[in-house]
């Protein structure tokens, strides 16, 4: 009997249960792909009225008067852009000044080595060039370039430095990238500017263009008057032709010849530099010097002749000239044929007392 009651209890309680698969729940099935995206742009949408848009900020307008007013989007029909601005008088005439001095004729002359020199400040220079090629601007001896601007991007400008002379020399050398350029170009050195036309040519070109030092074209120039001075004076003082023919002032044949020794600088290898008006004779007679220079000198531009003095600088003198042969009015111990000036002059000395 004890064991009979808890069977019947459990089979109560096992009746009163139901089976293990009524409590299990189902899940609900996935949604789709489709119903995803849409609930997710229900979601935004409803997002997006929920929040009000924020309105435009609007700033001050500093300036008084009305509102400013937005530019439109196209230009009204009949617009035309201003391409030239009303000059006054005087800015008129100024424009003309100008125009003239770029169209004042300044024809180069032809130097060594190909060069074409262009006088500085007579006008506006010209340099043509051709694609594939490099033309040289030689600037004046002495100076330092700082800036070199084409105004038109398409040339080419690299500074160069010809350290081969006495004293270094900047170049500019130019070079387009296609024909039919019309441009400017502006050079800055330490001493002064230079103001140039561009011109690109499908095969024509110039090689190299040079400029005239205007002070060093001054001095030669007050150097010329000097020497014009004193050859009239000079001249002045010279025997008349009838009083030169006269027995006491005409030289005797047997009056004696003093020779004078000639003698040149020399170069960096100790050469004697022997310039093209080497005299061909010097020697002194009658209390005259004379100083014989090549028939070539004539067709050249002629040496000056000068007294060397004592500190080793040369000092004008009287002489005349007739022919290729110049005739020094005194005697002196030292004289020098000089052509140029500066540091590339070219010499020849003349000392008395050779045999």
């Amino acid at each position: 009997m004890k064991h009979f009651f808890p069977l019947l209890f459990a089979a109560g309680l096992s009746a009163q249960q139901p089976p293990m698969e009524a409590h299990r729940q189902i899940a609900p099935p996935m949604p789709s792909l489709d119903e995803i995206q849409t609930a997710a742009r229900l979601l935004t949408e409803a997002g997006r009225q929920a929040q009000p848009a924020p309105a435009p900020t609007v700033l001050p307008n500093p300036q008084e008067g009305p509102p400013l007013v937005a530019l439109p989007e196209k230009a009204p029909k009949g617009y035309k852009i201003r391409t030239e601005v009303p000059l006054n008088s005087s800015t008129s005439a100024a424009l003309s000044m100008a125009t003239r001095f770029l169209e004042r004729p300044n024809v180069p002359h032809e130097g060594k080595d190909g060069r074409l020199i262009y006088s500085y400040g007579a006008g506006l220079p010209t340099l043509v060039c051709a694609p594939l090629r490099w033309c040289l601007i030689e600037l004046i001896p002495g100076e330092t370039a700082k800036h070199a601007v084409p105004s038109d991007e398409r040339w080419d400008a690299k500074p160069l430095v010809d350290t081969s002379g006495d004293r270094p020399r900047s170049i500019i050398a130019m070079r387009p990238k296609y024909s039919g350029l019309d441009s400017s170009l502006v050079i800055m050195t330490d001493q002064r500017s230079y103001f140039l036309r561009l011109v690109s040519e499908p095969t024509g070109y110039m090689s190299r263009i040079a400029f005239d030092d205007p002070e060093a074209e001054h001095v030669k120039a007050t150097e010329a008057a000097w020497q014009v001075r004193e050859w009239q004076a000079s001249l002045a003082a010279l025997p008349q032709a009838g009083e030169y023919h006269a027995a006491t002032d005409k030289p005797q044949m047997d009056q004696p010849i003093h020779p004078y020794v000639l003698s040149g600088e020399k170069d960096f290898w100790g050469k004697e530099k022997r310039p093209y008006f080497w005299p061909v004779a010097a020697y002194e007679k009658g209390g005259l010097v004379y100083v014989t220079l090549p028939k070539e000198v004539a067709d050249q531009r002629s040496p000056s002749l000068h007294r060397w003095s004592a500190s080793g600088k040369p000092e004008p003198m009287n002489y005349s000239t007739e022919g290729n042969t110049f005739i020094a009015h005194t005697i002196e111990p030292q004289m020098v044929l000089l052509h140029g000036d500066g540091k590339k002059a070219e010499k020849v000395f003349l000392t008395k007392g050779g045999k």
